[in-house]
């Protein structure tokens, strides 16, 4: 049991006589006091920190403040503990001193009895701790610590309050906290609420189950409460009453507060001004002019009524000690050791060795502990799945939280109220200059409001001009990536204007249905200098991301604000230079600025604190983040930094300076920033060594997903030796030369670099100041390496691996922005088409029209404008049919004009399979044969002549000539055995290509014939064409999976489904969701055969539900059609036929397939029979209600899509119910 110091007989604050008790309350020792009201250390025990201030000696201010402490320790040791007591403390077994104090007595918490001097040494520096509790309080049980220990973590910062520096302790609070969870294995949760903490905030906190352990509080304090924030940012002064009202459901459980409330930022920053003369400045920061920083009596309240411990702060804290205390009592605490020997040990380990600006002498002596359950009381987490943030998985996509952030209160509380729940915005633009540090405040508001959101996704526009489709598509795969496993799909739908005009809706449903964060970073690549989005698509896109009216945000940041943007939701934030203080406490946090603000021991030491540099640096930075990181990095050599300085004051002669001084903000405007960060990126890559200097402008010249240390040390080598002679120098070194001149960020798992970003402003700065050869030396190398890559993984394919054609689409998209920019049109021709090829989607086609336009407008040589023009057309009908038709429609004439039958032949075969693939059958059949006709005019070759005969068969084949194409295919297949498969160098068609195409053909002869043996056989020898010529297993598997009907129809049920479950374990693999949905299609038709209706309608099911993931109208409307069929079987389920009936007719009709209308029609007539209008929707909304019972089905989303007008939509209705009565009738 601790000792007991118990006041009694007290007469006031000058005399009452002490009883230390031991553990079974025996008296040990008294002590009278009696002290001199006079004496000047009465003086300074009411207000120590104050009476430290007005003694201060500004040149000698650390020293001063230690001999003034020292002295009334000495006098707390001798006068007021007395001597004898304070030796028996120390001399016993016990460490920690419960102090109880007597109504009256309330003084004596705010005196630091922990600075008592014992022979020369503090009670606190010893390691005793004092636990003050009022008579008749007694600890109260609380609920035990669950599943996991949960610790509130509140942050608040009224924005019209003095600066605060909160940031980097709630920073280093989530660190350690993870760390000494993660270290330990045990659970913990971790939530943190910063910018926008008002009442209504916490109360809805501290209601939330299963309630929480720990309350960590910090920010502004008043004596009688705290400062919390209303919803406009303003300070709210919250009472101890009021804040135990908020608290009050929190009761039961918690059990310990910590309130770290102070003002320290501003009393950090008005001392570090007066350093630099800049006093005025610094009296209008005087933190004597602030409110009380004590919380005593906040804590007192919180004890009292809430049954909790807490740890209390006397006096303002400098948020260097917050952060060293926070380091040092939560490891403690999480390790299993009792509040007040943690506090006891934290305390000194915290104030460190010696007093220092950032430490300051009354450290040891500010830091407080009360209630009657402090003594003792553990807070251990319990062992199991470490969980410290629930959401984490979550931001897997994101940048890493920043490790600095200072200021920018005001910006983050209107963003957080922007992205609150029920706020009357959509959104947050960040805009503002280059390296304001727009990214970090998305970021800021990404972490901090985690938890507000079910989902979020990060994506940065690329740092330089892309072809305008790159952008989008690039957009679409990162929000796939982090957003897929909730069933999310885009980027079917960026292929052109009209597809992602029907995507809209669907994207404004989820976004207003669900709570989506959403985080577009570096827009203004993609702005033109006006505002204007140069891919039109993205003022589409904008707006619906900002128009849905839901509970999903989006933050965008850009240096131009979009021309259009509906202000009335976004809120438009402007984001420019830090203030003067904020710029100070920034600049105090960096390595060496922070050693020339102060003189600091440590690993960063730097040059000796040097005021009048120091005070040239934040003139000449104005508080522009990223010059603040440069100016770090230079001043770990005074001359440099000086040589830098010199550079940018040139650069900014005409810039408005010294209004930075005389208002605290900078008048400097973006441009006048962007000529001062290029100057200095400038100057710093000149004075670098010549490897730094090469790797600073291969990195920049870099397309931004290329910066990483594989490719990079790819290239390095090569990249040296077309530069210079010899061996490359260490890349480790060079990087960490960048690094330290904060031109790259090296970011890694550890102390291995994996990544080498670079600020956009900093990288286009160092491409411009890269002469054009080393440019096109870095284009010429990364080609080379992705058109490797890409060739070497088709050499694999061949051989049968699975992934290759994967890597050919990745790599050969990598390949593309370097080839183009050099006008290497053959190669870049090559892989557009060998991507394209193995990846149909339309965001990819999307992506290579960008390059092919941009290799049309620079202008292609003669050998290459006819691939570019059928390739370009190709593409083109994939996004905009009718477009691509016009396009090929023209190439043909053109190429007639020519007069070359052989490029005659190939357009005419383009245009026929463009045709047959739009179903203009009769057009295709006649392109296909004037194809035929031209190869044999040109003397083309066999396999290219035969390759059009294949089309046309296949053409035949659609138009249901079974006879007569299987006829056909069977003599042309024995025609090309007779070839030598030599004899195809130099056609542009491959044999294989010729011989599965033939196959394919007549296998969908043999099924319309019902000849199911042959199907089998033909099927066979597709499957084996493409074994051995080593297509990818998913390839393979697309034709296995053909197999399944004729075995179905030949009654084989067990091979089917053999074929059938193996292609779905293949499917999977791949993540083809399209052909997953065919998969479930065909096994519900294998479990009706079987007679298996529930499995049947359970496998549709499935099936619909991938199919509208990634919707055709066409598979989608089959489905329907099928289920409708399954539901008209015994035991008959008519109203689910007649719904699912009219689905399939209506999508039929929309999709511009009327044939097959009319079996959905005559379904519903027939379900119908019997019910008058009984079984019919009363409109299309109840329709749908029913239709999407079905889990998964989206019918209404995907009938906006195909018919936007919502009159258009029932008038299509009723057409087809009146159709269904008609049937009835006939």
């Amino acid at each position: 049991m601790p000792w007991m110091l118990r006041a009694v007989e007290l007469s006031g604050s000058t005399r009452w006589r002490w009883l230390l008790l031991d553990e079974d309350g025996r008296t040990v020792a008294d002590h009278e006091v009696d002290v001199d009201p006079a004496a000047p250390e009465y003086e300074a025990i009411h207000d120590l920190h104050g009476y430290l201030w007005r003694n201060r000696v500004p040149d000698d201010r650390i020293p001063a403040e230690t001999a003034i402490v020292a002295r009334v320790g000495a006098w707390l040791g001798e006068r007021v503990l007395g001597e004898r007591i304070g030796r028996l403390i120390v001399a016993g077994d016990e460490d920690t001193v419960r102090v109880e104090l007597p109504e009256g007595a309330d003084f004596l918490p705010h005196w630091p009895l922990e600075l008592s001097h014992v022979d020369g040494v503090s009670l606190a520096g010893r390691g005793v701790g004092l636990v003050y509790q009022w008579a008749g309080t007694q600890a109260r049980d609380k609920q035990p610590v669950g599943d996991a220990l949960r610790i509130l973590a509140l942050f608040s910062m009224p924005s019209r309050t003095s600066v605060l520096a909160l940031r980097r302790e709630r920073y280093e609070l989530a660190r350690l906290v993870r760390t000494v969870a993660a270290r330990e294995r045990r659970a913990v949760e971790l939530r943190v609420l910063q910018y926008g903490v008002t009442r209504d905030r916490l109360r809805a906190t501290a209601e939330q189950e299963p309630g929480w352990d720990v309350l960590h509080l910090a920010g502004h304090g008043l004596e009688g409460g705290l400062l919390l924030e209303h919803p406009d940012g303003s300070p709210d002064e919250v009472s101890t009453t009021d804040l135990v009202t908020l608290l009050r459901p929190a009761r039961r459980r918690l059990k310990l507060v910590v309130l770290g409330v102070c003002h320290s930022g501003a009393a950090t920053a008005a001392e570090t001004m007066r350093w630099l003369r800049l006093d005025e400045q610094a009296d209008a920061l005087d933190p004597t002019a602030e409110v009380d920083g004590a919380t005593v009596g906040l804590a007192r309240g919180l004890v009292e009524r809430l049954g909790v411990a807490a740890v209390a702060m006397r006096y303002p804290v400098s948020d260097e000690f917050a952060v060293a205390l926070t380091a040092e009592l939560y490891p403690r605490l999480l390790g299993g050791m009792p509040v007040d020997r943690a506090v006891a040990l934290a305390v000194p380990a915290a104030a460190g060795e010696r007093p220092s600006a950032g430490r300051p002498p009354l450290s040891l002596g500010t830091p407080a502990v009360f209630g009657p359950g402090a003594a003792g009381l553990t807070l251990r987490p319990p062992a199991g799945t470490v969980d410290l943030d629930p959401s984490r998985h979550r931001m897997v996509g994101f940048p890493a939280e920043p490790e600095r952030f200072v200021g920018r209160t005001r910006l983050l509380i209107d963003a957080a109220r922007a992205l609150a729940p029920r706020s009357d915005r959509t959104g947050v633009l960040l805009v503002g200059m280059a390296g304001a540090g727009k990214t970090t405040a998305a970021l800021e508001l990404a972490y901090q409001h985690r938890d507000r959101f079910g989902a979020l996704a990060w994506w940065q526009a690329p740092s330089r001009d892309t072809a305008p489709g790159d952008a989008i598509v690039g957009l679409a795969h990162a929000l796939e990536t982090q957003l897929g496993h909730l069933g999310f799909t885009m980027l079917d739908a960026v292929g052109g204007e009209d597809r992602l005009r029907h995507f809209l809706p669907r994207l404004s449903a989820l976004l207003r249905d669900e709570a989506v964060l959403l985080v577009l970073d570096n827009l203004e690549t993609l702005l033109s200098a006006s505002g204007t989005w140069r891919d039109p698509m993205w003022a589409a896109l904008v707006e619906t991301l900002t128009g849905h009216g839901g509970e999903s945000r989006v933050v965008l940041t850009s240096r131009t604000a979009p021309d259009g943007l509906d202000t009335d939701r976004v809120a438009v934030l402007p984001t420019h230079a830090l203030s003067l203080a904020e710029s100070i406490l920034l600049a105090r946090e960096l390595p060496h600025l922070g050693a020339l603000l102060r003189d600091v021991p440590g690993p960063h030491r730097g040059p000796a604190a040097d005021p009048v540099l120091a005070r040239r640096v934040i003139h000449v930075v104005q508080g522009h983040p990223k010059l603040l990181e440069l100016a770090d990095a230079a001043a770990a050599d005074p001359e440099k930094l000086r040589a830098r300085l010199d550079a940018a004051e040139r650069a900014g002669a005409d810039a408005p300076l010294g209004a930075f001084f005389a208002t605290g903000t900078s008048d400097v405007d973006g441009a006048q920033f962007l000529d001062i960060l290029t100057t200095w990126t400038t100057t710093a890559l000149a004075d670098l060594p010549t490897p730094a200097r090469t790797l600073a402008e291969l990195i920049a010249c870099l397309e931004d997903a290329d910066r990483t240390v594989r490719v990079v040390g790819t290239v390095w080598p090569q990249l040296w030796r077309t530069r210079h002679d010899g061996d490359p120098p260490s890349l480790d070194e060079a990087v960490d030369t960048l690094a330290a001149a904060a031109l790259v960020d090296a970011e890694g798992v550890g102390d291995v670099a994996v990544d080498y970003p670079m600020h956009p402003g900093v990288a286009a700065a160092v491409r411009a100041a890269t002469d054009s050869d080393l440019r096109a030396t870095v284009d010429d190398l990364l080609g080379d390496l992705w058109w490797r890559v890409a060739v070497g993984a088709g050499q694999v394919e061949q051989e049968g691996d699975d992934v290759a054609g994967e890597t050919i689409v990745n790599r050969g998209l990598a390949a593309l922005p370097y080839l183009v920019r050099r006008g290497r049109a053959r190669e870049a021709v090559a892989l557009m088409t060998a991507v394209t090829s193995r990846d149909p989607s339309p965001g990819t086609a999307h992506r290579v029209l960008g390059y092919l336009r941009r290799l049309r407008d620079d202008g292609v040589e003669t050998g290459q404008r006819l691939d570019t023009q059928l390739l370009h057309a190709r593409v083109l009908a994939r996004i905009d049919p009718a477009e691509g038709l016009a396009a090929m429609h023209a190439l043909r004439a053109e190429v007639r004009g020519r007069g070359d039958p052989k490029e005659g032949a190939r357009v005419a075969g383009e245009l026929a399979n463009l045709l047959r693939d739009h179903a203009d059958l009769a057009a295709a059949l006649e392109a296909a044969e004037e194809a035929v006709s031209l190869d044999r005019a040109s003397g083309g070759g066999p396999w290219s002549e035969a390759g059009h005969e294949a089309l046309v068969l296949q053409i035949l084949a659609a138009m249901g000539h079974h006879d007569k194409v299987l006829e056909q295919a069977t003599g042309l297949l024995e025609r090309l055995d007779s070839l030598d498969p030599e004899s195809s160098a130099g056609e542009y068609l491959s044999t294989w290509t010729v011989t599965e195409t033939i196959l394919d053909a007549a296998f969908l002869a043999a099924c319309g014939l019902g000849d199911w043996p042959r199907a089998l056989e033909l099927n066979g020898r597709a499957q084996d064409s493409r074994k051995r010529r080593g297509a990818s297993t998913q390839d393979r598997a697309r034709v296995a999976f053909n197999a399944h009907f004729p075995l179905l129809e030949l009654g084989r049920h067990g091979e089917a489904e053999e074929v059938l479950l193996a292609c779905q374990e293949e499917f999977e693999r791949a993540g083809d969701i399209v052909l997953l949905g065919r998969v479930f299609s065909a096994r519900a038709n294998l479990a009706m055969k079987r007679g298996r209706l529930g499995e049947a309608i359970a496998n549709e099911h499935h099936a619909l539900r991938y199919k509208y993931q990634r919707p055709e109208a066409g598979t989608v409307a089959t489905s329907h059609h099928n289920l409708a069929l399954y539901c008209l079987c015994p035991p008959k389920r008519p109203e689910l036929a007649v719904v699912h009936g009219l689905a399939a007719a209506l999508l039929f009709r929309a999709s511009h397939r009327a044939a097959n209308e009319d079996s959905g029609v005559r379904i519903v007539a027939w379900s119908s029979r019997g019910h008058a209008d009984d079984l019919l929707p009363a409109d299309l909304g109840e329709l749908t209600a029913r239709v999407e019972q079905v889990p998964g089905v989206r019918f209404g989303e995907l009938l906006t899509e195909l018919v936007p007008d919502a009159a258009a939509r029932d008038a299509l209705f009723t057409d087809i119910v009146n159709a269904t009565r008609t049937v009835v009738l006939k």
